[in-house]
């Protein structure tokens, strides 16, 4: 990473992914998207936007899941392509190199890039929820708010709350189980 890729992530830009390889297109589109179907390649240029989900298409990229089972939620076809949506929020910066803002549903990488690259903390969480962007740490954090805040003062926290331990799915290990840390903060949808 160049010095200006590592201040554009503590500056909320998000994590960057590096060059796009091993597919034939990677595009960003709209993410207000339900289902998009099979369109035409007019129809898929006014998909098009700066930030939005990361969707790509190529050799080694699946056609379709068994059965059919997922398809219309996650593939489209453009004039015939069948492009996979990865469900990831992104975009792509003036060297095509893929940046990733988090996932649809909880697109707060960028914070947490930020506050990782910035302060060097332990395991985080972010969501929202009613309106309301809540930053869940673990309780052995000593990092004080007041930098906490500081650090991502692109982004207004409205709540920080602390845990134990914030859970993980248990495929990865790593990526933040979010139902059941809801479940721990006694947050119901």
């Amino acid at each position: 990473m160049t010095k200006e890729e590592i201040e554009s992530t503590k500056n909320g830009q998000g994590i960057l992914a590096g060059e796009i390889v091993g597919v034939e297109d990677c595009k960003i589109i709209k993410t207000n998207l339900k289902e998009i179907g099979e369109i035409t390649k007019e129809e898929f240029i006014d998909l098009q936007t700066e930030i939005g989900e990361i969707v790509v298409t190529g050799k080694n990229v699946l056609k379709g899941y068994v059965g059919g089972i997922g398809d219309k939620e996650n593939k489209f076809s453009v004039d015939g392509t069948v492009y996979h949506r990865t469900g990831d929020l992104g975009f792509i910066d003036k060297d095509n190199k893929l940046w990733l803002r988090g996932r649809i549903k909880e697109p707060y990488f960028n914070i947490e890039a930020a506050l990782h690259s910035k302060l060097k903390m332990g395991k985080t969480a972010i969501f929202k929820y009613k309106d309301k962007i809540i930053l869940v740490l673990e309780r052995d954090n000593k990092i004080k708010e007041k930098d906490i805040k500081q650090a991502i003062n692109f982004e207004k926290i409205d709540e920080i709350k602390y845990v134990k331990k914030i859970p993980v799915d248990k495929r990865h290990s790593t990526k933040v189980d979010y139902k059941e840390l809801r479940k721990i903060l006694k947050i119901t949808e």
